[in-house]
């Protein structure tokens, strides 16, 4: 069989600052790859662009929910004509932008110190990152990659 054209979009991230490459990417994959075999052609790709360093996480589809298997056949998730797929990527020299201040009261019983991690900010705030999402829509998967 004659290999898919899949047209790849980035993830965007609020508030992501940085260079990204043009998108999206245009991979083409042999008809029997699966999406652990695209997630490296999108890899290789994304390093081609001049993002040398990303590493891909995950794979989705505009018309699935939830992060598509690895061990699945692309052809199976993302279709054979005009398949689309977005990834998630880290990519090195895209950065948060930084939140402006917020007001803080101390008056509810708190420390804010986080001892000697070496983690804090200069304006003495911990960051961390929140994640959601629905049952099965790969959060364990985005955290193991």
């Amino acid at each position: 069989r004659p290999p898919m054209k899949v047209s790849i979009d980035v993830l965007k991230v609020p508030g992501l600052t940085g260079w990204l490459p043009p998108l999206p990417l245009a991979v083409s994959v042999p008809a029997e790859a699966t999406i652990r075999d695209l997630t490296r052609l999108a890899q290789v790709a994304l390093r081609a662009a001049g993002a040398g360093g990303a590493r891909v996480s995950l794979v989705m589809s505009p018309s699935r929910e939830g992060v598509l298997p690895p061990q699945a056949g692309v052809a199976e998730m993302l279709g054979t004509a005009d398949a689309k797929a977005v990834i998630l990527a880290d990519i090195p020299g895209a950065s948060k932008a930084a939140a402006p201040p917020e007001e803080h009261c101390h008056s509810h019983g708190h420390s804010h110190s986080d001892g000697d991690s070496g983690t804090k900010r200069a304006d003495g705030k911990l960051p961390i990152t929140v994640l959601t999402g629905f049952l099965g829509a790969g959060k364990t998967t985005l955290l193991n990659h």
